[in-house]
């Protein structure tokens, strides 16, 4: 079920950054582009999902490729932006347009990850949240890891985040304001992952927090600085 709403969801994303770029960027550059985000997408969030789930001195090519502890995000999230920063600056004519196009890519993510989080709903791969008797739990009755007591459903909440950033930041680009997204994005988006956790059923790693924490608090810091970078060699 995961795989098919992620499929789904880089099929949507592909569709539209070919119509948005058309006669700007080259149809097979994109296609190519996207044949990366979903190998990287996949592969990436597994094998974090491994390292989440084995002691490093134990993990096989057998507990990769055969893992039901379901995908961590993050694994695929780092890999797919360093390779996005680097894909604009290559297709880019100038900064101001370098920051148009990432601007939309970044409407588009959040387009795909509030689909990609149905997936997450739908398989019920234990990536809800804790238990909890309030208004806002609910019971998995189906998947692979179906609850007994109603917990947090997580990724309905992030569905229901990403969309509404998707309004507000398509909004924000009909006037053009192509570095607020940016900037609230890479801010907001690791924040928000890094809060719902609070109230899911990850295990500590360190310090209190959990793994996606940390790669949270890190993201927060190294996404602007990054975009800051690469953004600073294109010319004007």
């Amino acid at each position: 079920m995961y795989l098919l709403f992620y499929s789904a969801a880089v099929l949507v994303c592909m569709a539209l950054l070919i119509a948005f770029n058309y006669r700007q960027i080259t149809m097979w550059k994109i296609m190519l582009y996207i044949g990366w985000v979903y190998i990287l997408g996949i592969y990436g969030s597994r094998l974090l999902a491994t390292f989440e789930s084995h002691p490093i001195h134990k993990i096989s090519v057998k507990d990769f490729f055969n893992s039901e502890s379901g995908l961590t995000f993050y694994g695929g999230y780092v890999p797919i932006l360093i390779i996005t920063l680097f894909f604009l600056r290559h297709v880019a004519t100038s900064k101001a347009d370098y920051l148009k196009k990432l601007a939309f890519f970044i409407i588009v993510f959040h387009l795909g990850y509030a689909i990609g989080r149905l997936g997450c709903h739908y398989s019920a791969d234990g990536c809800y949240g804790s238990v909890t008797f309030s208004k806002f739990g609910m019971r998995y009755t189906w998947g692979i890891k179906p609850t007994l007591f109603p917990v947090y459903p997580t990724p309905l909440f992030e569905t229901a985040l990403n969309t509404f950033l998707l309004v507000v930041f398509s909004t924000l680009f009909r006037f053009k304001r192509y570095n607020q997204i940016v900037c609230t994005s890479f801010i907001l988006f690791p924040l928000s992952r890094f809060l719902i956790e609070f109230i899911r059923n990850n295990s500590i790693l360190a310090l209190g927090f959990t793994l996606n924490q940390i790669i949270s608090l890190f993201l927060m810091l190294a996404q602007p600085g990054l975009f800051f970078l690469r953004s600073k060699k294109i010319p004007l």
